[in-house]
């Protein structure tokens, strides 16, 4: 392991007291790790993973899971604090459903079918781009196999050499 991702252990404070001499050692010499931890300092300042845990008043567990396991009444469960009165909660409605007319999926379905329609005829009318023509084509023979083309495009011929198999080059050889 890269002593370099123990930063945030050690930050947080999670490092055996072995690790944490050992990484302590790595930070004295390790400028990225000393420029993200004085980042990590400056960023958190401080407060937010250097609090003390607290332990819940006694019995608080015992409250809470009584009320979340007990059945419903009709009379509204009381509280020992009736300074504030708190509404009784609302039972949880069940949205309706969107009925989406017929009309609206046949106006869907004719839009969908006009428009591959449409992309096809686009596709089987366009006009031949001016390509590449191959106007001779000569198979290779050799150390390695291949093929040699003349291409023509726009007035111009060009050669084209297709191998498979060639041995690597020197330094020097193009």
């Amino acid at each position: 392991m890269n002593a370099c991702d123990q930063l945030i252990d050690y930050f947080n404070q999670h490092l055996t007291e072995e690790e944490r001499m050992k990484f302590e050692q790595h930070l004295a010499t390790c400028k990225d790790c000393q420029e993200e931890l004085e980042q990590l300092e400056a960023l958190v300042g401080g407060v937010a993973f250097l609090s003390t845990p607290t332990e819940p008043p006694r019995g608080m567990k015992a409250r809470v899971l009584d009320r979340v396991f007990e059945e419903e009444d009709n009379e509204p469960v009381t509280t020992t604090d009736t300074s504030t009165s708190v509404p009784p909660a609302t039972p949880f409605k069940q949205k309706k459903k969107r009925n989406v007319p017929v009309w609206g999926m046949v106006a869907l379905a004719a839009a969908l079918l006009l428009s591959l329609i449409g992309n096809g005829y686009l596709l089987t009318n366009q006009p031949d781009a001016p390509g590449i023509t191959l106007t001779e084509s000569i198979p290779l023979e050799g150390e390695s196999e291949g093929t040699a083309y003349l291409a023509e495009q726009d007035g111009t011929t060009q050669l084209i050499v297709q191998t498979n198999g060639l041995a690597s080059l020197d330094a020097h050889e193009v």
